[in-house]
């Protein structure tokens, strides 16, 4: 997990947040798997610049403190295993279409978004607060800078 501070990105890890096991039925995992292709693909792509990409950016013993080294090369494997199944490779087209997102792509976020609701309604596992932005978005902070935007006027 990463903190979205602005200017202050940071990885975040909390002992028992950010972690989610479970075990789902066959057809759950048919259901999350094109938008978990989706990400697996993006991760395969960019795993190989992300150590020299966060050492020069955070320091140059950035990825063997912080232990993420290991974490990508596990994400990694996954990531290939995913891809490999062609029982899980629904829908393996990327090419041009009119959104972001493919139906069966967006099926997929939603089944996900709706198991992480019914496990962890209110966050508290995730390891990070969301916090609305002027423009209607949100960033999601560690628990030190969503304090530090908390508004310092006295509540009555």
């Amino acid at each position: 997990m990463w903190c979205e501070e602005p200017n202050c990105q940071h990885f975040v890890h909390d002992i028992d947040k950010g972690v989610y096991e479970f075990k789902a039925p066959r057809e759950w995992v048919e259901k999350v798997a094109p938008y978990a292709n989706l990400i697996a693909g993006v991760l395969k792509t960019l795993t190989p610049i992300t150590a020299p990409v966060a050492n020069s950016f955070f320091g140059e013993d950035f990825m063997k403190v912080s232990n993420i080294q290991s974490q990508l090369e596990i994400m990694k494997e996954l990531t290939n295993t995913i891809l490999s199944d062609n029982k899980l490779l629904i829908d393996g087209t990327i090419g041009m279409r009119d959104g972001l997102l493919s139906q069966a792509e967006r099926s997929g976020i939603l089944a996900l978004h709706s198991f992480l609701d019914e496990e962890d309604p209110h966050h508290q596992r995730l390891g990070l607060k969301r916090l609305p932005t002027y423009t209607g978005d949100y960033l999601w902070l560690c628990e030190k800078h969503y304090q530090n935007r908390q508004s310092k006027m006295p509540q009555f």
